[in-house]
Formats: structure tokens, C-alpha cells, sequence
């Protein structure tokens, strides 16, 4: 076949920033197609459809009618809204961040079309390398990117998505690690530090549960705060069991859990924030399907949002809690670092630590999870392991006089002006009690 003649033509107007499109008519059809950024990829499309055309292996272009004119900016909030009724819990939050802060300023004017060429891609993210210096964030947006559009291939707006960058071709950056060598030992805790953090009267009560259930079971956040009442078997032999909700395990294979031992010292907590601490403090007794730990956010309430935030833990963990308790900073997963640290040092071997903070499957019954002689060697590792720690109030007036003691702490720090973190007080005594705590004024 004959190949017809080409004409340019430069979409954005501006030789500096130019995009480029390949213009030909085959028997009387105009056809357009995306040719890059510079004259160098043009002549490369144009090169690469004659020798198409020499070979009679040219056909025409997938035009995209449902496409045709559509920018990224237009699309890509489109493609996250289509993920997010798909259930893709990153997609709500952190996707769409990503493509508002830097997808759209990068590719938002680019026809759909265009940001499909590869070699638009690759320049476009070397701009995004010069202005995001930390490697892992750059490979989340060019995930993001690619999930954008593989979803308008299959929306037939494109005809095909671009290849995935890689790191060997120098077009994505490694992870490297930017924090000082031997950073991790420096964040576990030591037993003393928790019993410390657990015994301060300046952290709320509920914080203090969620802390000890945190270090004495080794689980992310994401599944501790997820863990309702009736996922506590306190009648299991020989240790009790808490279902986790797993976490980081292939969507395909739907929701998948585990069954995790509960150590004597966090029984005795549990058994405590069960009968009495969780009633103190949400003015309500505690009902099968209620979360443990459910939001203390007013915010959050008003939204309909029942498990506690993220934010809403970590803000009073850094700026409040660990300060008060005369502890250093460290991450809130560094509780899960710790619990590995501490159980290893008492005697069990990797594949137990990996059974009680790794395995995962699929039935909540979890009648299969494990043998019964796995069960027994997870919690014989566990019950081994002295955690060392003070045991909950023993009364409600120990609870009445350890917030009366923190409010009084707390109007000293006022007084004298100490800092914008003051500490406010955590409850009001249990017989002037009319609203949940985290709702109680001065």
C-alpha cells in the first residue's frame, strides 16, 4: 500500500511545550494521531507508518469516539470515582490525592490521546523526579497514573495504555532509604517504655487500651481498629483469641483473617475496658457488634464514620501522649516492629512470629487456621513473653481520681502558658457524666 502524505500540526500552539499530532487522509477518511512532543518524535511516527504502509500492515487507528476531545483532567477524576464504587479502599483518599497534586498539574491540559504516548510519559514524569525527590512517592503517582489509564483502554477512550515505566530504564528511581543506618533498632520500645506509656495518667483511657491491644498483639492499625467485641473468644484453651481482619493480602481473594492469642496481661485489660472502661468513657454499655474502639471524633461522628481515624490516634500519639510519658518519637507501627523484637527475644522461632502476625485465610471460622498443635506452640510463645505491664484501674473511683489529677495538670499548663499542645481534660467525674467523654467540656 501506498503510503499517503503526512501533514504536522502542533496542538498547544507553543513551540516550547508543543504537542504533536500526525495528520494523513487514506481513500478520502482523515485520520489524526498523537506524534509526541518533539520534531524528533514526530519524524519517529511518521517513519514507523510508512514502513506500516510498505508493508501493508497498517490499520486505521482506534479513534475513541466516547474519548475524542477528552483531557486527563476531564478523565481522571472520572476513573477515580469509577474506583472507588469498586471498592478500592485506596482510591477514595490517597489515589485521588495523588492525581489532584500531581497527575492533573502534569498531564491535566493533554488530550487523553496524547497522554497515552510513551514518550510523553517518560517526559512527563522526569518533571515530576525533579520536583518529588522521594522515590517511593514517584512510583505511587506513576501506579496511580497506570491504573488511570489501563481504565480508559478498557473504556475504549484509548486504544491501547501506555507501557509501564520501569526503574532498570532509569524512568522510574529506586526506593532508597533515606533515614540513618540502623533506624530500626532505634524505634522498638523497650517493656519499661510501655509499661511507661500505659501507666500515664495524662493518656485518656481509651487510648490506653487501644495502646496495650496495639504491643501485645503485633497487628497494623488498620486491623486492631476494625476488631469487634464478638471477635474476642475469651473461652478458647489455652489463651483467648482476638480475630484480625488481615491486611495487605491480595484483593482477589476477597476479605481474609487471623487468629491471634491474647496474652494474660491484655485479658486482664480487655476483661476491664469490657465491663467498665468502655461504658466510663461512650456512656453506653458495649454490644456485640460495636467496634472496641470506636471514633472519639465529633467530626467523624457527624459523618457517619464509626472507627477511629488514622490522624485521630496518631495526633494525640506524637503531640501528647509520648511527650507526657517522657518518651522519644516513634512511628505507631513501630508497636508491630516491637512485639516481633520482644517475643523473638523469648524464645520463638520465625515461623511462629509469622503464624501469629503474618498468616491469614480466608473463613472467619477460621476452623482451619490452625492445627491444634499449632495453636498450642503460638500461645505457649506468646504466654511466655513477661510483658512487665501495670494492670488496669481496679476501681471507678481510681479512674474518677487519676481524671480529677489530669484535669488539675491540666489547668496548671494553661495557666502558665505552656505550649499549644496543653493537655485538656479526658473526662469528667462518672456522677455529673450527661455526654460521652471525648464530648465533655471544661
Amino acid at each position: 500500500m501506498k503510503a499517503p502524505k503526512f501533514h504536522r500540526e502542533n496542538r498547544s500552539g507553543d513551540k516550547r511545550r508543543a504537542n504533536y499530532r500526525v495528520r494523513y487522509w487514506v481513500e478520502g477518511v482523515e485520520y489524526k494521531e498523537a506524534a509526541g512532543r518533539t520534531i524528533a518524535d514526530y519524524k519517529a511516527k511518521v517513519q514507523d507508518l510508512e514502513r506500516k504502509f510498505r508493508r501493508d500492515e497498517w490499520k486505521p487507528p482506534v479513534k475513541g469516539e466516547a474519548g475524542e476531545g477528552l483531557t486527563f483532567a476531564q478523565w481522571a477524576p472520572q476513573a477515580i470515582a469509577k474506583r472507588v464504587a469498586k471498592g478500592v479502599k485506596t482510591a477514595d483518599k490517597d489515589e485521588r490525592g495523588i492525581v489532584n497534586n500531581h497527575l492533573i498539574p502534569e498531564f491535566g491540559s493533554e488530550l487523553l490521546t496524547d497522554c497515552a504516548v510513551f514518550t510523553r510519559v517518560i517526559e512527563g514524569f522526569a518533571r515530576i523526579r525533579e520536583r518529588v525527590r522521594a522515590g517511593a512517592t514517584v512510583r505511587n503517582i506513576h501506579v496511580v497514573f497506570a491504573a488511570v489509564m489501563r481504565l480508559a483502554a478498557k473504556e475504549g477512550l484509548i486504544a491501547t495504555a501506555p507501557p509501564l515505566l520501569t526503574v532498570q530504564d532509569d524512568e522510574l528511581p529506586p526506593v532508597v532509604c533515606m533515614k540513618p543506618e540502623g533506624w530500626r533498632a532505634k524505634a522498638k520500645f523497650s517493656r519499661e517504655e510501655i509499661a511507661q506509656l500505659v501507666s500515664c495518667e495524662e493518656v485518656e483511657l481509651q487510648f490506653r487500651i487501644l495502646y496495650v491491644v496495639y504491643f501485645l498483639v503485633g497487628a497494623r492499625y488498620s486491623e486492631v481498629i476494625q476488631v469487634r467485641w464478638r471477635d474476642w473468644d475469651r473461652d478458647r484453651v489455652p489463651l483467648g483469641s482476638l480475630i484480625l481482619r488481615a491486611a495487605k493480602t491480595p484483593r482477589h481473594q476477597g476479605p481474609m483473617y487471623r487468629l491471634v492469642p491474647v496474652h494474660a496481661a491484655l485479658h486482664a485489660w480487655l476483661t476491664w475496658w469490657h465491663r467498665e472502661g468502655f461504658e466510663l468513657v461512650h456512656c453506653r454499655a458495649p454490644q456485640a457488634d460495636d467496634l472496641m474502639f470506636p471514633t472519639s471524633s465529633p467530626a467523624r461522628l457527624k459523618r457517619g464514620l464509626e472507627a477511629c481515624g488514622y490522624n485521630e490516634v496518631y495526633g494525640r500519639w506524637a503531640r501528647r501522649h509520648l511527650p507526657a510519658a517522657g518518651l522519644r518519637h516513634r512511628r505507631l507501627h513501630d508497636a508491630r516492629g516491637t512485639f516481633i523484637s520482644i517475643i523473638r527475644s523469648a524464645g520463638a522461632t520465625g515461623e511462629v512470629v509469622r503464624l501469629i502476625t503474618h498468616r491469614a485465610v480466608t473463613d472467619k471460622v477460621l476452623d482451619e487456621g490452625y492445627t491444634v498443635f499449632e495453636w498450642e506452640l503460638v500461645c505457649g510463645a506468646v504466654s511466655r513473653v513477661d510483658w512487665r505491664l501495670p494492670g488496669p484501674p481496679s476501681s471507678r473511683a481510681q479512674v474518677v481520681n487519676i481524671s480529677a489529677r489530669a484535669r488539675a495538670a491540666a489547668r496548671q499548663q494553661r495557666a502558665s502558658g505552656s505550649g499549644r499542645f496543653a493537655l485538656k481534660p479526658a473526662h469528667r467525674p462518672a456522677q455529673r457524666l450527661r455526654k460521652p467523654l471525648f464530648l465533655a467540656g471544661n
